[in-house]
Parts: C-alpha cells; structure tokens; sequence
C-alpha cells in the first residue's frame, strides 16, 4: 500500500541521514531507532456514512464519535540493506504483523482507561512521556468522511499542527 512505501522510504531516508552523521557504519547499524506509527481504529467500530447528503449526524448517534486510534511501535531497520525496497518490505512486514496484534487493541483500550481515571492531563502525560522516548513518528490518519458541526455552524476544512512534541 501506499503507507508501506511512506514508511519505508523514511526509514531509508533516516538510515541514510544516520549514516551521513556517523562516518563508522557499525555506529550506525548499532543505533537503537523507534517509531510510533499513528493508525485508525475507527472503522473496527463500524462508522457509517450520513444517510442523505444534507443531514447533520445527531448527537445520540449508535456509531461513536471522535477519534479512535492507536500506535504501532517500530523498530526502525538500520542495517545496510542491499536493495532500497526491502526497506519497504520490511517496514510492510513489520506493520502488517503490528496491526493484527493484540498490543495495538492494548493500546488503545489502555488510552482509553488512563482517559477515564486521570482525565485528559493524565493522558497528555502518558502521550508525552510515550513521545518522548521515540525517535520519530509517522501517521496519515484521516480525517473525518461524516459532515461536521461546530456549535451549530458546518465545519468545511480543518489541518492541524503539532507543536511541543520532544522530536
């Protein structure tokens, strides 16, 4: 898929980045380099589309509302490969065997709980603290496909930023 081919050219592009820095190529192949993937959970919950094109999705909706997500951590592959795609392939690999194990629904079930119990400072914490000890962090999570209302006015577009984040 095309995240596949994403994440595994930054991972040649940082291999290739670490190995400019660091002139000895054991230095480099040494690193210990971690990523957070960011993935969508939501269509697990079963998120259904607005019925008519016009209609604004209710408040007491069946289908969940929000974000739904979780983190797949990756071990970064920085030993010299032959081919620049078995960086694909690896990156291919490692996150088809990430998302159908049960650490990313432990993930996400443990957000969840931290949430509840320490409220969103606890989990601003916990996001941190997670952040902070990772080399790098992709995603390209979607946003929403249902139309959106923000106190009673249509939201058209959002972007957002992330700032403060230790990387």
């Amino acid at each position: 898929t095309v995240n596949d081919v994403v994440m595994g050219v930054v991972f040649y592009g940082f291999r290739l980045y670490c190995q400019m820095d660091l002139p000895d190529p054991k230095q480099t192949e040494n690193l210990k380099v971690t990523a957070i993937a960011l993935i969508n959970t939501r269509s697990r919950h079963g998120t259904k589309g607005v019925p008519n094109e016009g209609e604004m999705p209710k408040s007491k909706t069946r289908t969940p509302q929000g974000n739904s997500f979780g983190f797949l951590h990756l071990k970064v592959p920085m030993k010299k490969l032959e081919n620049p795609l078995e960086y694909v392939q690896r990156a291919k690999h490692m996150t088809d065997k990430k998302k159908m194990s049960l650490a990313t629904f432990v993930i996400a079930k443990l957000i969840s709980y931290i949430t509840r119990f320490k409220g969103p400072e606890g989990t601003a914490r916990a996001m941190y603290n997670t952040l902070a000890n990772t080399t790098l962090s992709v995603t390209n999570v979607n946003g929403p496909t249902e139309k959106l209302s923000f106190i009673g006015y249509k939201v058209k577009s959002g972007f957002f930023s992330v700032s403060g984040i230790p990387q």
